[in-house]
Formats: structure tokens, C-alpha cells, sequence
């Protein structure tokens, strides 16, 4: 307990550090200067997206969960509970483990549940890498030249090689120890009741998940484009395709307590790689945060006044 404690707090610790360093590095007087020009109307248009977001992944709940009997508006009362106790665990695993939580109190058993909710959230990831995957074979050299204009720190081969053999090698120093053995055994585990869980929903039903998956990521876009187009009237939408794909892989990154921090600076970076000035695209990932607070808060609402029956299989 006492270890798990202080994993914790080491991680708000990281996260709000990443966050401040961001802030700094932004000026604050410039960062406020550059919020309090932002276009408001913009701002509220992005909230349109979120909500269809929130809409979405409660129909991809419903779908997923539909042995379970959850109704759509139990669905996306999960939803927004999901998103506040992911909002408080490394990578947003809370979030799927509330879920995971709420199908065992339907229907005992937890190996069906866990293996839909990663289901649930491979599907999420890859619609969002598949949309960023058809930028860059629609658009094959456009990051690439803005990549060029913009002033990064390049490292050099020699430190390339070195990271490149690091990642090699690290698979084989992680499953020489006992631990990360037993690590792979549950993630072979976990992936094998994946699949036959899945070999379990209708092709209608698989349909309809990646067809949700994919609005979802296409909602997300729009809305960090709105977010971004606040601040910077000469964007390009589908530039925002691999920035929503690198926020997204960065938020569920197990580092830090709900992405706080490393989603902020995926997207950030992202937003300067296409043409933001840094402080507009901190001030956009702040805003994202808001956003992702907000639906969070609605969530804690939720669970402050539900009751015992509210959450009954019957409901």
C-alpha cells in the first residue's frame, strides 16, 4: 500500500511538473496575453465535438456491452464516470476499470468484461492511428517539409542508434526478469480472451463499433481544430490528424495521473509542428484540458447522486 502510495504521488508530482515546465517555457504573460485573444466563439463551437465524442464512445459502450443490457443512457452515465476515475490513474486505467467494475455487478465474472473493454480500447487507438495513416498516404510529404521549418533540437546518429538499440533490447531485459514474465503471460492472456471475446460479437455489431471508432476520431480532429483555430486562422484540418493521434497515445501512457502533463505536451508539440506559435498551442492543450475536466466533473455528479439501485442490473 505504502509503494502504491507513493507511485502516486510520484506521478502527480511528474505530471504537474510537465505541466508547469509547458507554462514556463510559454511565459505566462504572453500565454494569458495569447488566451485572452482567443476567438470565444470558436471555443464553444469545439464543445459541440467533445459532446459528439461523449455521444459516440456511449453508443461504442452500449455496443460492446450489449450482453450486459445496458441501455443508452446507462451507457453514457458509464461514460462520463469512466472518463472522471480515469482522470485520477496513470494512462486512464481507472476509466476502464469502472467499466469493467460496472458489467461485474450486471453479470459476475470479470475475464469477459476485462477482454470487451480492451476491445474497446484497441479499437479507439487504431481508428485514431488508421485516420492519422491515411493523412500521411494522402498528404505523404507534407509534415515532413513543416517539420523542416521548424527550429528543433535534432539529435545526432550516434544517439539515434543508441535509442533505437535501447528499444531492441529492452523486450528481452524486460522478460528476463520474473516479473515481466509474468507481465507477458497476463498481456497473452488478456489478448487471447480478446479475441474470443470478439469472436463472440455479431459482424453488426463489430461494424458498428469501428464505424463509431472512426467518427470518434474524426470528432476529435474537428474539435482540436476548432480548439487551435482559436488562436491561429491559417490551419489545415486534416493537419490535425497525426496531433490527435499523438494526444491520444500520450494520454494513455501510464506515466502520469490521466495523461496530465505528457497529453499536453504531445499536443502541444504537435500544434507547433503545423504551424502554432507555442503559446497558442499550450493555450489550446489547456483548453483541452478543460474540456476533459469538465466532462469529468459531470461524471463525479453522476456517481455523488446515484444510488445503490440506480446502478442494478435491472436499470
Amino acid at each position: 500500500m505504502a509503494s502504491f502510495r507513493l507511485r502516486s504521488v510520484l506521478q502527480v508530482l511528474a505530471g504537474v511538473a510537465l505541466l508547469a515546465l509547458l507554462l514556463l517555457l510559454a511565459h505566462p504573460g504572453r500565454l494569458l496575453a495569447t488566451l485572452r485573444g482567443g476567438n470565444p466563439g470558436l471555443m464553444a463551437a469545439a464543445a459541440l465535438p467533445f459532446a459528439a465524442v461523449l455521444l459516440l464512445e456511449a453508443l461504442r459502450i452500449a455496443q460492446i456491452f450489449e450482453p450486459y443490457g445496458l441501455a443508452y443512457g446507462t451507457a453514457l452515465r458509464v461514460t462520463l464516470t469512466s472518463m472522471f476515475f480515469g482522470s485520477f490513474t496513470p494512462g486512464t486505467l481507472g476509466g476502464e476499470a469502472y467499466k469493467v467494475y460496472f458489467a461485474h455487478r450486471r453479470s459476475p465474472g470479470l475475464a469477459r468484461p476485462i477482454a470487451l473493454t480492451l476491445v474497446l480500447r484497441l479499437a479507439g487507438v487504431g481508428a485514431t492511428l488508421a485516420l492519422a495513416a491515411l493523412y500521411f498516404a494522402v498528404y505523404p510529404g507534407r509534415l515532413s517539409d513543416q517539420w523542416g521549418q521548424v527550429h528543433w533540437m535534432r539529435p545526432s546518429g550516434a544517439a539515434l542508434a543508441a535509442a533505437a538499440l535501447l528499444l531492441a533490447a529492452s523486450p528481452g531485459l524486460l522478460f528476463a526478469t520474473s516479473r515481466g514474465r509474468e507481465l507477458a503471460r497476463q498481456a497473452r492472456t488478456a489478448l487471447l480472451d480478446a479475441g474470443w471475446s470478439l469472436r463472440a460479437v455479431p459482424p453488426s455489431r463489430i461494424a458498428g463499433l469501428v464505424l463509431a471508432s472512426l467518427l470518434i476520431a474524426a470528432a476529435r480532429i474537428v474539435y482540436f481544430y476548432l480548439l487551435a483555430h482559436s488562436f491561429a486562422p491559417d490551419l489545415f484540418l486534416p493537419d490535425l490528424a497525426p496531433v490527435a493521434a499523438a494526444a491520444a497515445i500520450a494520454g494513455v501512457v501510464p506515466l502520469t495521473l490521466g495523461g496530465l502533463g505528457t497529453q499536453e505536451g504531445a499536443l502541444a508539440a504537435g500544434l507547433v509542428l503545423i504551424g502554432l506559435p507555442y503559446p497558442a498551442a499550450v493555450a489550446s492543450a489547456l483548453l483541452n484540458r478543460g474540456f476533459l475536466w469538465a466532462a469529468a466533473a459531470a461524471g463525479w455528479l453522476i456517481l455523488a447522486g446515484s444510488r445503490p439501485a440506480q446502478d442494478d442490473p435491472g436499470a
